[in-house]
């Protein structure tokens, strides 16, 4: 049986899987952890600034965010999933906005959902 990959939020972890593998999907956390952050994934200073900031719109964001994660390169993106994959039960992809709220995390789920056919769901 496959393991199931998941999105969801840091405050939201009395949901998560018994023994699920964490991975984090911000540049920075507010305390320490030993969680693998995915950096490549994480929105650029600059993109996150500008749409806290207001400079942005939501659509734009999108639009900027979809570009930074199609520039990955391929070689560094089958790499990232495939540790994602190999984790010897499910993963959790997390990051701080909470469930409905716009964020990076359900662009990438859509965006991986579709590049590598998974099946990600937010918990």
């Amino acid at each position: 049986m496959e393991n199931k990959i998941y999105t969801s939020y840091f405050g939201n972890w009395r949901k998560f899987p018994k023994d699920s593998t964490s991975f984090s999907l911000a540049r920075v956390l507010k305390w320490e952890s030993d969680m693998e952050k995915l950096v490549c994934f994480a929105p650029t200073n600059d993109l996150f600034s500008a749409y806290k900031a207001e400079l942005i719109t939501e659509e734009e964001f999108k639009e900027n965010y979809l570009k930074q994660l199609e520039d990955i390169p391929q070689e560094e993106l089958d790499s990232v999933i495939e540790k994602i994959k190999e984790v010897p039960n499910d993963s959790v992809l997390l990051c701080y906005e909470k469930k409905g709220e716009f964020c990076h995390r359900h662009i990438l789920k859509d965006f991986l959902n579709e590049r590598y056919d998974l099946q990600i769901k937010e918990l």
